[in-house]
């Protein structure tokens, strides 16, 4: 049986073999990030695929055919590929921004599954900041100063109970707390007053106000977990669902446009506040749709991702973060505060998926469209498969953005150029992860069993040294 099998494997195995003389010629340091980081995900995706094409074959389908027609299709029209382009880019966005959220959290050990709740609350807070027409500055100014006192109010009785480290008896104001009391009026003020704010200033207020509603929504699971052990999984479901119930009471309700508006949405943000599309960005550079809905947020995406990058591996708390997301018990043993990184884990993944407000309300819809936001935050669902198949790095988050970006653009293309059900592609997504988790496992198999084997010779290497060496020594 065995001799039957090796005689199968044999066209793979001559197919293999520059790559495994390739291999064999790398650093014990690079093969290993082949087999656990590299060659999981495309090996997933490749049997993904090739389980796909045995399915339509089992349909009745030609996979050939399909893939032709599929190829024709994204050619009609004026734009050809060009159409199919902007797409993607459209598509990927906010998975860019979701995947990083979800990364972010998983590289803690923690595992957020309510993005798309997140990304309800800042669209809502960003669109209704950049609608609101403020009050009287007599009233913002009264109210300013009351959040001032009570800022620093909170802020003397947590210095008051907060023991100074090295001096026994002491106490100390901490400076997040200083902070607020000096920011919060501040804050208050412009938030409140914003009429005479033009709209180049209130576009980075806005998008502040978003990116604060996520990570609030972010951390409240976060304070759970730290504080009484819930598991942020039950809980981050839940708070979807208050999510979505609670902007859609306010978009049908006190923030709605009009009495007579049919659609629950808030007022247009002010004009200032729209950003520019990639097609009027990259006409210099190539020729887009003027339709395409992608818009500069994919860029402050891409930053955003560096961003991450540099946090988690190049500062002291991204640091904590990982080492709690390693091993809690070691990290708290030396030293790490385990329920602060949670909590600021949390609070960062839903300030990242709270940046997707930049995209839908400032990019897109100009205002907060409760039916269309209830679908876009379905991507916070999806980017826990570009979180998986990127390997919680920014980097490949990027890479696994764009990938199932253009997967959400090819089911469109299945649906109005074959007869192939279009749902076949969301199987195609489950099975890539199914693929993913698997292969996972295996190539980490495979890189222990290696890194053992490398050590045995190692070790049997010295032995022999030392034996030839014992007779000269004596």
């Amino acid at each position: 049986m065995s001799a039957f099998l090796r005689l199968l494997s044999l066209p793979v195995r001559l197919l293999a073999y520059p790559f495994t003389r390739v291999f064999a010629a790398l650093p014990a340091r690079d093969q290993r990030l082949l087999l656990t980081r590299l060659l999981p995900p495309l090996c997933a995706v490749a049997c993904a695929f090739a389980c796909g094409a045995a399915g339509l074959a089992l349909m009745g389908y030609a996979p050939g055919q399909a893939v032709v027609d599929i190829w024709k299709g994204a050619q009609i029209g004026k734009w050809g590929f060009r159409d199919d382009f902007g797409k993607i880019l459209y598509n990927a966005t906010p998975l860019l921004f979701t995947g990083l959220a979800v990364a972010a959290a998983f590289r803690t050990g923690l595992f957020n599954i309510g993005a798309g709740g997140q990304m309800l609350v800042a669209c809502l807070a960003c669109a209704w900041v950049g609608a609101h027409r403020g009050v009287r500055g007599d009233v913002a100014v009264t109210i300013a100063v009351l959040g001032g006192l009570s800022a620093f109010a909170a802020a003397a009785w947590a210095g008051a109970h907060a023991p100074r480290p090295g001096v026994p008896g002491r106490s100390h104001l901490p400076a997040g707390v200083i902070a607020l009391s000096v920011l919060g009026p501040i804050v208050a003020t412009l938030v409140i007053g914003l009429d005479a704010l033009p709209g180049a200033f209130r576009l980075p207020l806005a998008v502040g106000a978003g990116i604060a509603a996520g990570a609030l929504w972010g951390a409240i699971p976060g304070l759970l977990k730290a504080w009484r052990g819930a598991h942020e999984v039950i809980i981050t479901i839940m708070m979807n669902f208050i999510a979505a119930a609670l902007t859609g009471y306010l978009a049908t309700y006190p923030l709605k446009e009009s009495a007579g508006a049919l659609i629950p949405q808030t007022a247009e943000v002010v004009e200032g506040m729209r950003i520019p599309r990639l097609p009027a960005l990259l006409a210099s550079v190539i020729e887009l749709p003027p339709y395409v809905q992608a818009n500069l947020s994919l860029g402050v995406g891409l930053a955003l991702a560096v961003a991450v990058w540099v946090f988690l591996w190049h500062t002291r708390w991204g640091y904590e973060l990982r080492a709690v997301g390693l091993n809690q018990s070691a990290a708290e043993y030396a030293g790490i505060r385990v329920g602060r990184s949670i909590f600021l884990a949390m609070a960062l993944s839903g300030a990242l998926a709270g940046a997707t407000c930049l995209d839908f309300v400032c990019g897109q819809k100009y205002r907060y469209m409760h039916d269309d936001a209830f679908a876009y935050a379905q991507n916070g669902f999806l980017g826990i498969a570009v979180a998986l198949l990127g390997h919680n790095h920014p980097g490949g988050v990027v890479v696994a953005a764009f990938f199932f970006g253009s997967l959400v653009h090819l089911g469109s293309l299945v649906d109005v150029n074959t007869t192939i059900p279009k749902d076949l592609v969301l199987v195609l997504q489950a099975v890539i992860i199914l693929f993913l988790i698997v292969g996972n496992e295996i190539f980490r198999r495979l890189a222990e069993r290696r890194a053992a084997a490398m050590a045995r010779l190692a070790r049997g290497s010295d032995t022999e040294v030392r034996r030839r060496a014992a007779p000269e020594v004596a």
